[in-house]
This record gives structure tokens, C-alpha cells and sequence, in this order.
């Protein structure tokens, strides 16, 4: 049976607090040094009454973990008694292998859940997230929250050194399980990805061929969405295919909304931090066919690696409009 499909309106992401029932090497918003509170029901309360007002219909609840607030229920709860028509949450799924727990998010009128899975065993799961009987616990609450036909199911795998190898097993193990939408994101450099960025990431000629290694699941999928990456490193046969979506970051910025409650020691505020990455551009981009919707490759690549790599593929991947005179100049 074929899932509800996606609604790609503008949506209000919550930032529940960072408190999390796993320890994921790549954790882009839990980093040391930081003091936080969890935002309070009230706070929470407050923004979705405020998101109404200013016209979102869809909410996320995102984290950290939400799942492991008391008040969730509620939230969802007062989400749908507010008038959200897409209710959803951001999840490692661990919570939900529970079915009580999972069927009482349901009838609290949850409508959306977006897992985290970055692997397709249980050892390699375990080594990402550093928590016992992660993998187990996170497929059984897929498998739990399939059951629901009316609830529409995403999975989402960040692509990093561990993994990158091993992406397609992972999305043919993720259709497996009877999920239809896939969301592949690329490593963003903050928290705990950024302090060990040059351990993590992957260099783009190698992450080019694991994303070319998805061919032949892409007419599995009625959906595959990348997530944050240069289309660069994307193989053409593979960002042309019908069910392929490309959000780049600075598109993501745009159409969702961030709201945190989130007290940083920092000059900056959590809520600029986790929206403001920096990119930067090569001297060929302008001549690319994406120039106007890419905001180019992550600083921090940059600083670890030339862009020799990312020249050559976007030139051999046929991005670049006309012949250039600068083909190996470096960055």
C-alpha cells in the first residue's frame, strides 16, 4: 500500500530542547560548552499559538529527541486542537517501538513521523548512535508506525565516513521495511560533526559514487529527497530522476520556520547557529546551471580539503555551462 503523500508547504519546526536518549557521533545541535533548558509546555505552547497566527498549518517537533518530553502527548494534542493540519515529529523512533506509546501519539493526532536510521545492522548502528539496542529499537518503531496507513512515514539517514559505503544496503534495507520516502542528508558541519569534521566527512569524489551507487533503488522509492548537498557531487543520472528531490540549505532556511527556546554560551544564539552554516563558492560556480540556487560547499570542507575533487566532478557531471580556461585552478 502506497503512503499519503508528501506536503511540501512552509512548516514551523520546534526545537523541543536538546535533551536525547542517544549519543549520535554527528549530533549537529547537542556540542559541548553549551547550557540549555528544555523549553517548557507553556513556551511550546505559546509558539504553536503564534505559528497559527501567522498562518502555518504544518508543525514539526523537533529536538534533541522530543519523545522523551512528558508533555508530548499533549503538545500533539493542543498542535491539533490549534488547527494544525500536519502534525509531525523528528525522531530517533526508540520511544516508539513501544505500541502503546506509539498508538497514543496517533490518536493525540499526530500525522507525520520523520525516523533516524543510519544504518542497515545492528553493529554499525550502534557505533553512530553509541547506544545499546539502538537499531533494534528504532526498526521496531518504523515497523510499529507503518501499521497506520493514514500516517505518512519518512526515514532519514545523514551520509558521513562510517556509513558512506554502505548507502545503498541502507536504503535497500530501509525499503525493506515498507517505507516509501527517503531522506539522505549531507554531514552539516556544527556540534559534535564540526569538533570532528576531518574524521566525519567524506571526500566528495568518494561521497559522489555512493550517491551514484543508488541507481538502482531510485524507481523503489516514490520519493528520495537530498538533503543539504552541493549538486556537485550528485551524478546526473541520479538528481534527474523523477523521484528524486533536491533541497539545497539555503531553500531549506527559507520555507522552515526555527523556533528554539535554547539559552547558548555564545556571542551568537542557537537559533542563528543552526541556520547560519557558512558556504562558500568556487570561481566556476557562477557558470553553473544551479549558480542561482546553490549556496555552494560547506567552509569547513574547504579548510580541510582543495577543491580540485568538486571542480572535476562538477565539470564531468556536465553542471558547468561553457568550456572554461580555469579547469584545475585551485580554490
Amino acid at each position: 500500500m502506497k503512503q499519503k503523500t508528501s506536503n511540501n508547504k512552509s512548516a514551523l519546526v520546534i526545537t523541543t530542547g536538546l535533551a536525547c536518549n542517544s549519543a549520535c557521533i554527528m549530533c549537529s545541535v547537542r556540542h559541548q560548552g553549551a547550557s540549555y533548558h528544555d523549553a517548557t509546555t507553556e513556551e511550546i505552547i505559546n509558539d504553536l499559538i503564534k505559528g497559527r497566527k501567522d498562518n502555518y498549518e504544518t508543525v514539526d517537533f523537533s529536538g534533541g529527541e522530543p519523545t522523551v518530553r512528558k508533555d508530548i502527548i499533549l503538545l500533539i494534542k493542543q498542535a491539533r486542537k490549534f488547527g494544525y493540519k500536519q502534525i509531525s515529529i523528528s525522531t530517533n523512533g526508540m520511544k516508539i517501538h513501544d505500541k502503546g506509546f506509539c498508538n497514543n501519539l496517533i490518536e493525540a493526532g499526530l500525522t507525520n513521523i520523520i525516523f533516524s536510521l543510519h544504518a542497515h545492522n545492528k553493529k554499525l548502528n550502534e557505533i553512530i548512535t553509541r547506544t545499546p539496542n539502538s537499531f533494534k529499537q528504532t526498526v521496531s518503531g518504523i515497523k510499529n508506525a507503518l501499521s497506520y496507513k493514514n500516517l505518512m512515514i519518512n526515514v532519514a539517514t545523514a551520509v558521513f565516513k562510517p556509513n558512506y559505503q554502505y548507502l545503498f544496503q541502507i536504503g535497500k534495507f530501509i525499503r525493506s521495511l515498507g517505507v516509501h520516502f527517503w531522506d539522505i542528508a549531507d554531514l552539516e558541519p556544527f556540534g559534535y560533526a564540526q569538533k570532528i569534521y576531518n574524521v566525519l566527512y567524506v571526500k566528495s569524489a568518494k561521497l559522489s559514487e555512493a550517491l551514484g551507487s543508488l541507481e538502482p533503488l531510485l524507481n523503489d522509492f516514490q520519493i528520495i529527497t537530498f538533503f543539504n548537498f552541493s549538486p556537485c557531487v550528485i551524478p546526473p543520472n541520479i538528481l534527474n530522476n523523477k523521484n528524486i528531490r533536491r533541497i539545497p540549505f539555503s531553500q531549506k532556511s527559507e520555507t522552515i520556520k526555527f523556533v528554539n527556546h535554547l539559552e547558548i554560551s555564545s556571542t551568537k544564539n542557537f537559533g542563528e547557529k543552526i541556520t547560519g552554516f557558512q558556504q562558500q563558492k568556487m570561481d566556476i560556480c557562477n557558470d553553473c546551471v544551479y549558480a542561482k540556487e546553490c549556496a555552494g560547499i560547506w567552509t569547513e570542507y574547504f579548510k580541510l580539503f582543495e577543491d580540485k575533487e568538486i571542480r572535476k566532478l562538477a565539470i564531468e557531471h556536465g553542471y558547468i555551462k561553457r568550456k572554461l580556461s580555469y579547469e584545475t585552478k585551485t580554490f
